[in-house]
């Protein structure tokens, strides 16, 4: 067995097969024709000295490009919310433009 450090963790997700899962609205087809039309969102966790960070990202699939984005330090649907309502803001306000390639 080998050792580890004191501050790796090792760890094993095992998914629960039969749990309900959201449903695929998208059909696993990300393409768009335009800016603004499909956005995807996906969030990490970094650990740093002062504990774990979880970060969201609103990704423009037209654009593949990050057009909104969240921290915090708990994993709550909240902080992807909040995202995608920074995106919405932006939207409205005219920010952040997506339609370059």
């Amino acid at each position: 067995m080998a050792r580890r450090k004191a501050w790796q963790v090792a760890a094993h997700y095992e998914p629960d097969h039969q749990a309900p899962r959201p449903q695929d609205l998208v059909q696993r087809n990300f393409q768009a024709e335009r800016p603004d039309q499909l956005w995807v969102a996906d969030f990490t966790y970094v650990s740093t000295w002062e504990g774990w960070i979880y970060v969201t990202f609103i990704i423009d699939v037209y654009a593949r490009r990050i057009v909104g984005w969240q921290t915090s330090t708990s994993m709550r649907t909240e902080f992807v919310l909040d995202a995608l309502e920074q995106r919405k803001l932006f939207t409205i306000l005219g920010l952040g433009k997506t339609g370059q390639r």
